[in-house]
């Protein structure tokens, strides 16, 4: 894989990618496919996923490494880890990513390459006065992994104006405050401080911000929901959209399932970010799969989240 950012796109491009990493994930996956670029990141505790992608269009130029075919074995979950870095396909250090790329918004051109037969990431920054800067980022192994979730079983769509969203979370909830229940009903959403871990819940102060169904831009609500999440992850996408200011769409169902936060009709970018929720039995987590099979199944979970959804699948 090949292709060249122009200085246009590059604040985007960077915005995303400091995104990512606060959701936080320690790997940066880079997936080229006739879609566009993927970059994709998973945090350590397998609670949230993050995936921008930027289709071809975005780029000055975007050009596909060959396809290289899973062999059978792969698909047998007995087997040993295998490696699935391609032309097309690969995995970095979020850390070298974000270091790297840090100077990207005053470069005129980046051109990123898939190097595959030399195990590196290389990066080509292009300044004025003909000042270049190169880059070669090591490839660490890369599983391949599969979503197992699909999204159209969410019962309740709502579309908000990023402004609603940044001015209820920045000003009603502190920095330090872990966890948030968003609760809707046919008329209105509503955020509050996630109190019950506390070791005196009385205690604690409480927070509740009421946004009526007048606020949103879509409010489509099949099923009364109350779903409990880590904000840290959520305000990660909102460092995003506050630079762009675009739509957020919610989309969800009951206490255990994934809520997903999409950006739409962006133009030549999109994003989705998939957080766990707190199940009925107190645990937040997701599943997920690897090597194309199912990799390790909860009890009583069918939910299964990895770097592998497409943003683009209905």
């Amino acid at each position: 894989m090949n292709c060249i950012i122009a200085s246009g796109n590059l604040k985007v491009f960077s915005r995303a990618l400091q995104a990512l990493s606060k959701l936080p994930g320690e790997d940066l996956y880079l997936e080229a496919k006739p879609e566009g670029l993927f970059l994709k990141t998973v945090n350590a505790s397998r609670s949230g996923y993050a995936c921008f992608q930027f289709s071809p269009k975005f780029f000055i130029s975007f050009v596909r490494g060959v396809d290289t075919p899973i062999s059978d074995s792969s698909l047998n979950r007995r087997v040993a880890f295998i490696d699935h870095t391609s032309e097309n396909y690969c995995k970095i250090s979020m850390k070298s990513a974000v270091l790297t790329l840090r100077a990207l918004t005053n470069a005129e051109t980046c051109e990123i390459k898939i190097a595959f037969s030399e195990s590196a990431l290389k990066i080509t920054l292009h300044f004025k006065y003909g000042i270049i800067r190169k880059y070669s980022l090591s490839l660490i192994e890369c599983e391949a992994m599969q979503s197992l979730f699909d999204r159209n079983t969410c019962k309740n769509k709502v579309v908000a104006p990023c402004q609603t969203l940044l001015e209820a979370v920045h000003r009603s909830f502190q920095l330090n405050q872990e966890e948030v229940t968003l609760s809707v009903n046919d008329q209105e959403m509503m955020f509050r401080n996630f109190v019950e871990d506390e070791p005196d819940p009385d205690k604690v102060p409480k927070t509740e911000l009421r946004l009526n169904i007048a606020e949103f831009l879509t409010f489509d609500v099949h099923m009364k929901s109350e779903l409990t999440f880590t904000l840290k992850e959520f305000r990660a996408l909102l460092h995003f959209v506050e630079y762009f200011h675009v739509p957020i769409v919610f989309l969800f169902s009951e206490p255990g399932k994934p809520i997903i936060f999409r950006l739409e009709n962006c133009g030549d970018f999109s994003a989705e970010y998939v957080l766990a929720t707190l199940s009925p039995k107190g645990n937040l987590f997701l599943n997920w799969s690897q090597d194309s099979t199912l990799f390790e199944e909860c009890e009583e979970q069918d939910t299964v989240l990895a770097p592998d959804s497409d943003l683009d699948d209905k």
